[in-house]
């Protein structure tokens, strides 16, 4: 609509072409963020409709106008609204979505619901303003769509209880009602549990696992608490690096850099003592839990990507260091990296969690854990063990 200059009114055509509103919308897009985020860095920003490989008919002439929120908003008429249309199926939905625009315009939002017409399958449609009374006098202004939206008020009324509690960068879970674990989890991790002894019991391996010591428990629990660090590193990535397979890449070329850095200072460095190791385990996991990564929103995608790589896997360094240590002196070596991958399995079921306490608690589940892994440890090594490594 926006690139054609057309709507189905000719009140909505005007305000489309005009210059000011053209210009505010490019102030307000981030192209070089859909080339980074999108494409991987593999595009490149443009501000028209024909790009850089089209030599023939391409003029690098046409004006640009970079990310400039604020110059956007300058752009704009006070007195605007915004629409958000979302087919929240659910009463709870509704609500969040309801209490987020209150919460950040400061005052309640005009609601309804569009029924499903040739154009599409309606859903709940949000109308707010930047000012109180903005949203009703811009229905109002329009006796049609003020008439419409009174017969579709009426044929589907909509109220907010406005007591849903709001989705958050640590509690993201906009389809749950409430912070619970959704018993879909539970018949899955009820599943895989039975998969598992069934497994065992074929192969004649219960016994085994009756017999486990704390060298193959000290090993499980390191694959329990690297499956947790890494789901909480891909969600806490998410805020900064946005929702997309990047994420994905950045967390995981991040856990590979630490992996051959920690198996790196443990072949250099054989003799290394292991207490300060832990220390910074603990210490590492305690600062992530506290560091906001949006507070580097602001940098290019490419160092932002970097730097949440790197610090959201800061821990495994240096529990790769004693996993290193750890299996180097282990007598069963096969009995240890089974151990270790029965526990990341457990530990991807415990990420259930994060429904509950939010994601990131995981980060001092794994901090407290690793202080008292030792129990787990000594018997078979001899000195302290922490839990997270690689699995």
């Amino acid at each position: 609509m926006i690139a054609s200059g057309t709507g189905r009114s000719p009140d909505s055509a005007a305000w489309i072409q005009r210059d000011e509103f053209r210009q505010a919308i490019s102030h307000a897009v981030n192209r070089q963020q859909f080339a980074d985020a999108v494409y991987f860095g593999a595009a490149v920003p443009v501000w028209g409709p024909i790009t850089p490989g089209n030599k023939p008919w391409y003029w690098d002439g046409v004006p640009r106008y970079d990310y400039d929120v604020e110059r956007a908003k300058a752009l704009l008429n006070p007195g605007g609204v915004m629409v958000l249309s979302f087919e929240a199926q659910k009463p709870f939905i509704a609500d969040r979505m309801g209490r987020a625009l209150e919460q950040v315009f400061g005052h309640k939002p005009v609601m309804f619901r569009v029924p499903y017409n040739a154009y599409g399958w309606g859903g709940l449609v949000f109308v707010i303003g930047d000012a109180p009374g903005a949203a009703e006098a811009g229905v109002a202004a329009d006796p049609k769509l003020a008439a419409l939206v009174e017969e579709w008020k009426a044929a589907a009324p909509e109220s907010l209880s406005g007591d849903t509690p709001l989705a958050t960068d640590d509690w993201p879970y906009i389809y749950l009602e409430r912070p619970t674990i959704p018993v879909l989890y539970f018949v899955l991790a009820g599943a895989l549990t039975l998969l598992c002894a069934f497994g065992l019991y074929e192969l004649k391996l219960g016994g085994a696992v009756k017999q486990w010591g704390g060298s193959s428990w000290h090993f499980f629990f390191l694959g329990a608490g690297f499956m947790l660090l890494e789901v909480q590193n891909v969600s806490k990535a998410a805020v900064v690096l946005g929702n997309t397979w990047a994420v994905n890449a950045v967390i995981i070329s991040g856990v590979m850099v630490m992996i051959l850095l920690a198996n790196l200072t443990a072949a250099r460095l054989p003799k290394v003592p292991l207490a300060p190791v832990y220390a910074l385990l603990v210490l590492s996991c305690v600062g992530l839990y506290f560091l906001d990564l949006s507070r580097f929103a602001f940098l290019p995608y490419a160092t932002k990507a970097l730097v949440a790589g790197l610090l959201t896997s800061l821990p495994m360094l240096f529990s790769g260091i004693v996993f290193v240590r750890s299996f180097a002196v282990a007598e069963r070596k096969d009995a240890a990296l089974g151990a270790n991958l029965i526990g990341s399995l457990v530990g991807g079921l415990l990420q259930s969690v994060t429904f509950v306490t939010g994601i990131k608690a995981l980060l001092l589940i794994v901090a407290a854990a690793a202080g008292d892994q030792d129990r787990a440890g000594d018997d078979a090594v001899g000195q302290r063990q922490v839990i997270v490594a690689p699995a």
